[in-house]
């Protein structure tokens, strides 16, 4: 089957088409986890999940039947998460978190309602990131930045699940 990428990007255009697999390897085909509900019993929390990889993370793992709270900035965009998830899997149980990963505080209190809410937490999926605006001579980003993002945003959701 040949993929039409002119459509995804105008600058694209000019690119030689190709002809790209469709298929999925049987070895990362995520069916036979969803018809085993394979992650039944088990909680994942999935940050960054109003959108784009951890919105589909999330939807992924309550197709094959985990709980999934799910954890970004924006309540509006999290609750289209969930009900985008719960309109695919009826019944899914899913505990929409507004926090912000670069506030320990907040990583804290997520872990807390996590615990509170479904007695475990199983699986840790550290998606969220950041943009922000920056001129040429601020790229990369400033690395305290970088640092405080990936440590309280990786480090401070697993030491505190450890904590508890």
């Amino acid at each position: 089957m040949r993929t039409d990428i002119s459509s995804v990007s105008p600058h694209r255009q000019n690119l030689p088409r190709s002809n790209a697999r469709t298929s999925i390897y049987p070895s990362i085909d995520p069916e036979p986890l969803h018809a085993a509900r394979f992650y039944s019993g088990k909680v994942i929390l999935v940050t960054g999940a109003s959108r784009g990889v951890g919105r589909e993370t999330a939807l992924q793992y309550a197709r094959a039947g985990a709980s999934v709270a799910i954890v970004a900035r924006s309540r509006k965009a999290l609750n289209e998460t969930r009900d985008l998830i719960v309109a695919a899997v009826p019944g899914a149980d899913v505990l929409v978190l507004t926090a912000d990963v670069c506030d320990v505080e907040s990583v804290r209190s997520s872990v807390q309602d996590v615990l509170q809410h479904f007695g475990k937490m199983d699986i840790l999926i550290a998606n969220a990131g950041a943009i922000t605006s920056f001129t040429p001579r601020e790229y990369p980003l400033p690395f305290p930045s970088f640092v405080r993002i990936g440590t309280v945003h990786s480090f401070g959701l697993s030491a505190e699940q450890e904590r508890s």
